[in-house]
């Protein structure tokens, strides 16, 4: 299934089926939040029918800073949202502007994993759309309690608005659930390499990627099928790049 946007779906069944267009419904549960957010990177893994999906702001485009939880029902051919948009609390993160006055305070969430009822997010800093050009002042990423407040840190780096240079990580969760990928934007961290965060311990690890394949891309990770690379045009699959 791929999301078109907020109010509509496109299933395809198969490499030679149809594809079969979805309407989305419960669009004036999100509608609360104006205004409408839209759909405009970020990503998000479930092992449920319900996954919390990214959004971003109606008008700053690629400002990620709401979820909001999508039931998925394939058989019945049903989409449709079941709350309002929610957002990270910014005092629950390390907040650094600098001493750049802040008119709109809040937080970015990029990234979201429900596994087994427990909700892992991303925040990749508290103005994600300058991270490029000055930097990030934190990345974190965090399990939720029910009331979307802060119940433990799986990882977290900040400070780097008080030391020279710009900093800022990129993250996202694994298909299985099991890990997230941190890739640093600027090569003056881990050399510009991703890192693979194991979220069982929280350890941060250091991938071996096979000879010929030291430059490839880390793309995902699924149970049954190993880890994933791109290099260049092609994609391969590696039973492990952690041992």
């Amino acid at each position: 299934m791929v999301l078109a946007g907020v109010d509509r779906a496109v299933f395809v069944a198969g490499p030679d089926a149809a594809p079969v267009p979805l309407r989305v419904t419960g669009l004036d549960r999100i509608a609360t939040v104006r205004p409408l957010p839209l759909m405009h990177g970020g990503s998000a893994v479930s092992d449920s029918p319900v996954w919390h999906l990214v959004l971003s702001h109606g008008n700053l485009m690629g400002d990620l800073r709401y979820a909001a939880p999508l039931r998925v029902d394939l058989p019945a051919g049903a989409v449709h949202w079941e709350a309002e948009p929610w957002q990270l609390a910014p005092d629950d993160f390390p907040v650094d502007l600098a001493g750049i006055p802040e008119h709109d305070p809040h937080v970015s969430l990029t990234a979201t994993l429900l596994r087994a009822g427990v909700r892992y997010v991303c925040s990749e800093g508290s103005r994600i759309r300058n991270n490029v050009g000055s930097g990030a002042d934190y990345f974190s990423c965090v399990t939720l309690d029910a009331d979307g407040a802060v119940a433990e840190w799986t990882y977290q780096d900040s400070g780097w608005k008080q030391v020279s240079g710009k900093w800022a990580i990129r993250g996202r969760f694994t298909g299985c659930g099991g890990y997230a990928l941190l890739a640093p934007v600027f090569r003056r961290l881990w050399n510009g390499r991703t890192r693979v965060l194991r979220l069982a311990d929280g350890e941060l690890l250091t991938p071996r990627l096979p000879r010929g394949l030291t430059s490839a891309e880390i793309l995902d990770h699924h149970l049954d099928r190993g880890w994933w690379l791109r290099l260049d045009d092609e994609v391969v699959a590696v039973p492990d790049i952690l041992g």
